[in-house]
């Protein structure tokens, strides 16, 4: 069983999916490509209270983008800020909206 999350990222323009799933590791994958991000999908580290971490890779690979102050229990038109860490071509201060929670 898995809950989907859809988070826009602006202004980078990345359309995040990401996948909180109760058995298997959770993840992620830009559903837009954008050429921003150096990564394009990975796992996600949920085990803070205050962000998801998106990262490249299992738990311990470097994030790529971090969602500060997103939770598993954030709801559609949450927003808030992300930090770019792994990110061409644009700021590394970002804004996240969950646009869908399925």
């Amino acid at each position: 069983m898995s809950t989907t999350y859809r988070f826009a990222i602006a202004p980078c323009g990345a359309d995040l999916e990401v996948i909180h799933n109760l058995v298997t590791p959770n993840e992620w994958e830009d559903k837009a490509q954008s050429a921003c991000l150096v990564s394009g999908s990975g796992g996600v580290d949920g085990s803070q209270n205050d962000r998801l971490i998106c990262h490249a890779g299992i738990d311990g690979n470097p994030p790529v983008i971090t969602l500060i102050g997103a939770t598993w229990n954030s709801n559609t038109g949450d927003t808030g800020v992300a930090t770019c860490d792994l990110c061409t071509q644009t700021p590394n201060q970002q804004t996240w909206t969950l646009t869908s929670k399925v």
